[in-house]
């Protein structure tokens, strides 16, 4: 747990080793995160559209 929250503390060369059992499967946390990138996404997208659009007057 302690090299996972706090890669720092590793010594030089060691690698954390992956939860993910399958790589076809996305993790939980994958999987949890997604709405939140989608939101992020369409926000980005709002913005640049006003910008657009402020530009375009």
């Amino acid at each position: 747990v302690r090299a996972a929250m706090f890669p720092e503390t590793l010594e030089e060369g060691i690698e954390i080793p992956s939860t993910q059992l399958d790589p076809a499967q996305p993790t939980a946390v994958q999987r949890l995160s997604e709405p939140s990138q989608m939101l992020k996404h369409a926000v980005v997208n709002l913005i640049n559209y006003q910008d657009d659009a402020d530009l375009a007057t």
